[in-house]
């Protein structure tokens, strides 16, 4: 079990300091290395505290290839610990947090439930809860290093009541709640499955002491309870963030300006170091972080100070909670600054830990504060829409959309796992989850922002979506291209070939706010077919206002029909519908690759199926074979069946017929399989016999392309 850490910068880096035991009997102090480069510990045997003072050693250790360690011993009060400040730098730097853990629950809990009761104040717990609290954990006034944020974490089922009182400035505050956390991963993502519960982390900047009560059910300690102070650090570069960074340009439309990792100061060694994707952006939900504004107005709050929030609620979630990254993808203060949340790309797909249930195809926006009691600021409320309107044009979503998820369960979430949602493209947490976020003052500006949203899109091309992925010049099915337009303006669909060059340019134009459907049918500006391979198909378009985010598609288009030399009939490999021998037959072909199609040949005809133990008789389509084209298959043409002739590979035979049979310029292949085939004949009794045959099938047709030949 871990007890309180004390911390100080020394030597290589920052430095920690904790006691383990039982909260009652320390009996050794663990000491901690950050920015070391063994990042090393050390265990330090100490004697049992008195009540009055207790042993800490702090060790400050720098290396050398021949160095060796130095280690001093200091006396110092229990309830002191040295803060982490980082060096002063004139540019952003990485900031350490220091994180203070104090167990509340095991042996020591009822130690620490005995002292609380000392204190001239004792909290009451609320009792909207339906049931009776009972005490758990009070812990007596305590003195600590300063900390700008506190939170309750645990195992397990949350607490009833958690409360907490602060001395900030030499003064104890009143109680205040500790609200269990609405925010997190979805359940049954990797993530999800390792973090703690903990409470909504409550920022009181200056503050040097604190007491804790917790109420349950039974009054039973919940597991692994743990007190959170969090230290953010301090940097000189903290005040150094503009008021309104440079915006830069991203796409087609101008990206807000956004204050990065690396501008607040995070230290990139808390987080994850992979980063997890979703496949698009359907949704952008608004949040708030749920944290007091009075401090704001009361604490000498400053710009500076939003740096230092950020950087408590980063550690906070990612040393107490066990949170990959800080759960949000972009903050935004009250002085409209907006800040970069989780890593991994701000114009990327980046998976979230923000709506439990719903962190899939979706990122947030969380409003630094508790918009619950305090009213946002207008340009709070103008940069959530601008950065909605950058994001979800980047993904072509319209503000004013929505679009349908499914819910993956957990937490606050108010939809089981596998209920689909219709959900407004740009929503608050509580249009999702059991939950007031982003609390009653900011939610009923969500219309406005949408709106708001809309106008900084400008033109846009909406829901996009490409027909196909792979296309046959024999089918005569072209591309086609499905959107929707914002409004008004002009568009050009460029075909570009493997080789970069363009094929096909096609313009238009949409005149209101309305579908699109842009269509290419595989031909060249010169009218004909294009030949065989990869292309990209990228649909721009704008007015004199702005140009919208383009649309790219990638598309394989295969070879035309196989020429007229193969010894196949044309209903065995040519789409269509056809009457031979007074029989129908039916053959679709599908690309299955950019050289390789499949056909399924199929003829009206009767069949026999066996139905809950009775044979009936059916008549309709039934699959005759299936031809396999390959053109210009290397594999086939490497194969032992490639050649005419007959063949054995392992116990099956093969035939291969070719035209022409001499293997010069281009020729056709056609490979037959010897293979068992059960059928059903009328047995003259009005029923049938099923008959087993060995018969020739068609296994497969190659359009193969002659070596070269080499001049001698």
């Amino acid at each position: 079990m871990y007890g309180p850490r004390l911390g100080a910068q020394a030597g290589h880096g920052s430095m920690w300091a904790e006691r383990h035991g039982s909260g009652v009997s320390g009996d050794h102090l663990r000491v901690k290395i950050f920015g070391d480069p063994a990042d090393d510990s050390r265990d330090i045997p100490m004697p049992a505290p008195s009540r009055a003072r207790e042993v800490a050693l702090l060790l400050s250790m720098r290396r050398t290839f021949s160095s060796t360690a130095v280690v001093a011993a200091l006396v110092v009060p229990a309830t002191l610990a040295l803060p982490v400040v980082s060096a002063p730098a004139a540019t952003p730097h990485p900031v350490k947090p220091h994180v203070t853990t104090i167990a509340l629950g095991g042996p020591g809990a009822a130690a620490l439930r005995t002292s609380g009761l000392q204190s001239s104040k004792i909290a009451t717990p609320a009792a909207a809860t339906g049931r009776a609290p009972r005490l758990a954990v009070l812990t007596a006034e305590r003195t600590v290093a300063p900390y700008r944020l506190v939170g309750l974490s645990w195992t397990g089922p949350a607490p009833l009541a958690m409360q907490v009182r602060v001395r900030t400035n030499g003064v104890w505050h009143d109680w205040q709640p500790l609200e269990a956390g609405e925010d997190g991963p979805d359940a049954n993502s990797a993530e999800g499955k390792r973090v703690k519960q903990v409470t909504t982390p409550l920022l009181v900047p200056g503050s040097d002491g604190v007491q804790v009560r917790v109420d349950t059910a039974d009054g039973r300690v919940p597991a692994d309870l743990d007190l959170d102070l969090i230290d953010p650090g301090d940097s000189p570069a903290d005040a150094a963030i503009p008021a309104s960074p440079a915006s830069s340009a991203s796409a087609a439309q101008a990206q807000p300006a956004i204050v990065t990792r690396a501008q607040w100061g995070a230290d990139e060694s808390l987080r994850d170091p992979a980063f997890k994707y979703t496949t698009t952006v359907k949704v952008g939900f608004v949040h708030h972080s749920a944290s007091p504004n009075s401090y704001w107005s009361t604490s000498g709050w400053t710009m500076a100070d939003a740096a230092k929030d950020i950087r408590s609620i980063y550690a906070y979630y990612t040393g107490s909670a066990g949170f990959a990254d800080i759960p949000y993808n972009f903050f935004v203060d009250m002085a409209g600054r907006i800040y970069e949340g989780r890593a991994g790309g701000v114009d990327k797909a980046v998976l979230g830990a923000h709506t439990g249930g719903f962190n899939t195809d979706t990122f947030a926006v969380a409003a630094l504060g508790n918009l619950e009691i305090a009213r946002p600021s207008s340009a709070l409320v103008a940069s959530i829409g601008k950065v909605m309107a950058w994001k979800l044009g980047l993904f072509h979503r319209s503000p004013l959309g929505s679009t349908v998820l499914t819910s993956t369960g957990g937490g606050t979430s108010r939809y089981a796992a596998g209920v689909r949602v219709t959900v407004p493209n740009l929503a608050g947490h509580r249009d999702v989850g059991a939950t007031l976020c982003p609390g009653g003052y900011l939610y009923p500006y969500l219309p406005s922002i949408r709106a708001a949203a809309v106008a900084w899109q400008g033109p846009s091309f909406y829901n996009p979506v490409a027909s196909s992925t792979l296309l046959d010049p024999a089918n005569h099915v072209p591309l086609v291209i499905s959107t929707a337009t914002s409004g008004a303006l002009d568009w050009t669909a460029t075909v570009i070939d493997s080789h970069s060059v363009a094929v096909r340019t096609i313009h238009g134009h949409a005149t209101t706010a309305s579908a699109l459907a842009v269509s290419w049918n595989l031909l060249n500006d010169a009218g004909a077919v294009v030949a065989p391979g990869a292309f990209t198909v990228t649909l721009t378009g704008g007015t004199t206002a702005g140009s919208a985010v383009p649309f790219s598609t990638s598309l394989l288009v295969g070879a035309q029909n196989v020429p007229a030399t193969t010894p196949l009939a044309a209903l065995e490999w040519q789409p269509g519908y056809r009457v031979v021998g007074g029989r129908e037959w039916s053959t679709s072909c599908v690309l299955l690759s950019l050289d390789l199609k499949r056909c399924t040949v199929s003829i009206k005809a009767s069949t026999v199926s066996r139905i809950n133990g009775v044979y009936v008789r059916q008549f309709g389509w039934v699959v005759n074979n299936y031809t396999y084209v390959a053109y210009d298959a290397p594999s086939w043409s490497s194969s032992v069946i490639a050649g005419p002739g007959s063949h054995t590979v392992g116990t099956r035979k093969f035939q291969t017929v070719c035209s022409p049979s001499v293997n010069v310029g281009e020729r056709t292949c056609r490979s037959d399989i010897y293979a068992t085939v059960v059928g059903a004949v009328p047995n003259g009794h009005g029923g049938y016999t099923f008959q087993v045959t060995n018969k020739w099938l068609i296994n497969s047709l190659a359009y193969l392309a002659a070596p070269p030949v080499v001049a001698p």
